[in-house]
C-alpha cells in the first residue's frame, strides 16, 4: 500500500512540476537559451517565434500538468484496492499520452509560424 501512495504522490509531483515549469514560459519570461523551453531550430531562429511557440507549448503543458495532477489525486482512493502495477500503468499512460499530445500540438503550431 505504501508503494502505491508513493507512486501516486510521484505522479502528483510530476504534474505540479509541469505546471511550475510552464508558468514562466506562458508569461513570456524566458528568453531564448540553451537549457529551458521549446528548443528547436525554428524557435531558436527568431525571438518572435521563440516567444509565440513557447507560450503556446507552455499553455498546453500547463493543461497537461493540471490533468496529471487531478488524475493522480483520483488514483489515491484506489491505492490498496487496485494493484501497484495498475496504478503505475494508469499514471504512466496518462503522462506519456499527454506529453505526446503537447509535443504534437507544439510542432504543428510552429509549422504555422
Amino acid at each position: 500500500m505504501a508503494e502505491g501512495l508513493i507512486l501516486a504522490g510521484s505522479f502528483l509531483f510530476i504534474g505540479l512540476l509541469m505546471v511550475g515549469l510552464s508558468l514562466p514560459l506562458t508569461l513570456g519570461k524566458i528568453p531564448p537559451n540553451k537549457w529551458y523551453g521549446f528548443r528547436v531550430g525554428k524557435t531558436l531562429s527568431s525571438k518572435r517565434v521563440w516567444y509565440k511557440a513557447n507560450k503556446y507549448a507552455a499553455k498546453n503543458l500547463l493543461i497537461a500538468g493540471i490533468i496529471i495532477s487531478i488524475g493522480s489525486l483520483v488514483l489515491l482512493p484506489f491505492v490498496g484496492i487496485i494493484s501497484f502495477l495498475a496504478i503505475a500503468g494508469i499514471g504512466n499512460v496518462l503522462i506519456l499520452t499527454l506529453l505526446i499530445i503537447v509535443l504534437l500540438r507544439a510542432f504543428l503550431y510552429i509549422d504555422k509560424l
